[in-house]
């Protein structure tokens, strides 16, 4: 046993020495191999027959052996493309290259890793539309551009090339990247870019992952192409990308071809737990955002100019709905089109969120009209959801559309089932100058009259309605729009009843000016009216109602949105001892008052208008 230790101890002992006269030996061998000026050729010569660009550096290359060997190279640049312009493709403080030691002792310099340190990337596209970071010159290049003329015709997936290249591993720390597109006019800014991407070779697939700051959010992702020059030789290669941040999280795995331009398809998911964060960060969708999440996954493919999806889920604030949808993007305007269907919407959230907006203050009343997907964009939606909910008030199947195009918007509402009945209607117009005009029209016939009024914060009604409105405002803020809001109508409501009065009892008044009849309700088998909108009023001349007994006809306004009440009628009792009643009305709904009209029975031209100014109070 004790000699079997020492044999083992002897062993151990040399092959320490032996690790020892090996590192002994390449810290030695070393300075022999290697010379700065073959280092400066080496690395020179290596990085442009990569790319068939120019690579320069300042200085001498600097070596290291701990904790590996190293070079460093100082004020690296790697030249854009001719005609792209005199700004480096790469700029970077410094270019730290690990290389192989085993292919040292046969003379070679060998890189396993190349590391930038404060790079600055510069990618751009110029007015035609060419990109500077595709690489058609150098091993990259003519071996893409060698599988594609190993082509045949007739065969759309190109083989992959068969020459292969030792590549390794890139780094990048605290970068930046400049994105500008000469088409548009747009720059964009990543910073504190680090990325790690593994190409061990040219025949192998390319992983990557790193982190970056956009416009103040902190952006991961990390993904895999797994056939890069057969990418780039126009042949399919699949691809697996994952973004994460704050305000959106995307994900896509699927296949991309580069012709003609990048092409992809496959399977895309992108969710968004905050819109207004979303919004606020990308620039889309204006300031406010009536969706507070959204998330959106399905089948997309995308060429060019061009994105279609299909097999498309879409949830918002738990609405869940279905369809398809195309983007195009035409001369740097971008365009919707598309279907969604939902088989359930619950608009309270949305319209709880306008009423907090408009607040009781007004301060919104002076700001400017900002429309952006109106100004900025072409839509064209088919909207559609088995119920729409609104409070407690259902309507539903609901058929709609939305398009907008040159600064002009159209929305349609089809079709619209509520309770019985049927609402059909549509907006129309235009933003042009910072003014927006439009044109609103509505038709409902049927409807319940109680849900009607309820949408309208007004309790107390029953009956079935049918109605009709023509509405039409201009202006350059939301105070000055609401304000010019003007138009006409029509209310025609059968056996019904309004809650909180009944005028039966009006003659008590007569008897007793200091009566006060309260409670009850006014029964009628028919209420018609025409109405008409101007300056925040909403009034009537020829409101007429007819009951059991007895007749109604009125004439009154009602401030809006305060819904304060000022009218004058005739009541007429009929029966064996026909006689009419002048009363007043004032208030508001809900709390109505009625007085005796002593001046006698309220005026009326040939047009059955109201030709005396109406009280303000009893």
């Amino acid at each position: 046993m004790a000699a079997a230790r020492t044999r083992g101890t002897r062993r151990l002992a040399v092959i320490v020495l032996v690790v020892v006269a090996v590192i002994g030996a390449i810290t030695i061998a070393v300075p022999f191999l290697i010379s700065s000026d073959a280092v400066k050729k080496s690395i020179s010569d290596q990085i442009t027959h990569w790319t068939g660009r120019t690579f320069t550096f300042t200085g001498e290359a600097r070596l290291a052996l701990f904790p590996y060997l190293t070079v460093r190279l100082q004020d690296a640049r790697l030249a854009s493309p001719p005609g792209m312009g005199d700004e480096p493709f790469i700029a970077a403080e410094a270019m730290i290259g690990k290389v192989e030691i085993l292919p040292l002792f046969l003379g070679r310099l060998k890189f396993a890793e190349f590391r930038l340190v404060n790079p600055t990337i510069n990618l751009e596209v110029d007015a035609a539309g060419n990109p500077n970071w595709i690489l058609d010159q150098g091993v990259v290049g003519t071996l893409a551009s060698k599988g594609d003329s190993e082509l045949p015709g007739d065969d759309p997936s190109p083989p992959t090339p068969r020459a292969e290249v030792i590549l390794g591993r890139f780094l990048v720390r605290d970068g930046t990247v400049n994105l500008t597109d000469a088409r548009n006019g747009t720059n964009e800014v990543l910073s504190d870019v680090d990325v790690a991407i593994n190409w061990r070779s040219t025949a192998d697939a390319a992983r990557g992952n790193g982190s970056f700051v956009w416009r103040g959010e902190a952006v991961s992702f990390r993904g895999e192409i797994g056939a890069p020059l057969t990418l780039l030789a126009g042949g399919d290669s699949s691809l697996r990308v994952s973004v994460e941040a704050t305000p959106a999280n995307l994900s896509f795995e699927g296949m991309a071809r580069q012709f003609d331009g990048m092409q992809v398809e496959g399977d895309v998911r992108l969710s968004v737990p905050s819109v207004a964060r979303f919004a606020d960060w990308t620039g889309v969708l204006g300031e406010t955002a009536l969706i507070h999440a959204a998330s959106i996954s399905g089948r997309v493919q995308w060429a060019a100019a061009r994105l279609d999806m299909s097999e498309m889920t879409i949830d918002l604030d738990g609405n869940a709905g279905e369809g398809a949808l195309t983007a195009t993007m035409v001369d740097g305007k971008p365009g919707l089109q598309g279907t969604l269907d939902f088989a359930r919407f619950d608009f309270t959230p949305q319209l709880a969120a306008l009423a907090a907006a408009v607040d009781s203050e007004g301060a919104w009343q002076g700001d400017p009209i900002a429309l952006p997907l109106v100004t900025a964009s072409d839509l064209d939606l088919r909207l559609s959801a088995g119920q729409a909910v609104i409070g407690a008030t259902e309507i539903g199947p609901v058929a709609a559309s939305l398009l907008v195009k040159d600064g002009s918007m159209r929305i349609e509402v089809g079709e619209a089932h509520f309770g019985n009945g049927m609402v059909e209607g549509g907006v129309v117009a235009e933003l042009r100058d910072g003014v927006l005009s439009g044109t609103a029209s509505l038709k409902a016939d049927g409807i319940p009259a109680n849900e009607a009024a309820a949408l309208l914060g007004i309790s107390g009604v029953t009956g079935t309605a049918e109605a009709t409105a023509d509405l039409a405002a201009s202006g350059a803020t939301w105070g000055d729009l609401a304000a010019d809001v003007s138009g006409s109508g029509s209310l025609r409501v059968t056996e019904g009843s309004v809650e909180g009065v009944d005028v039966v009892l009006l003659p008590q008044m007569i008897a007793d000016p200091a009566s006060r009849p309260a409670g009850g309700a006014t029964q009628f088998g028919l209420a018609v009216a025409t109405l008409a909108l101007a300056e925040g009023t909403l009034s009537t001349g020829d409101l007429s109602v007819e009951g059991a007994g007895y007749a109604l006809t009125l004439a009154g306004r009602v401030a809006l949105p305060g819904k304060a009440i000022e009218a004058r009628g005739v009541l007429t009792l009929l029966g064996e001892d026909p006689r009419q009643v002048p009363f007043l009305v004032n208030g508001a709904w809900g709390g109505l008052q009625l007085h005796p009209d002593l001046g006698g029975t309220l005026p009326r031209d040939d047009g059955g208008s109201a030709d005396s100014p109406l009280p303000t109070d009893g």
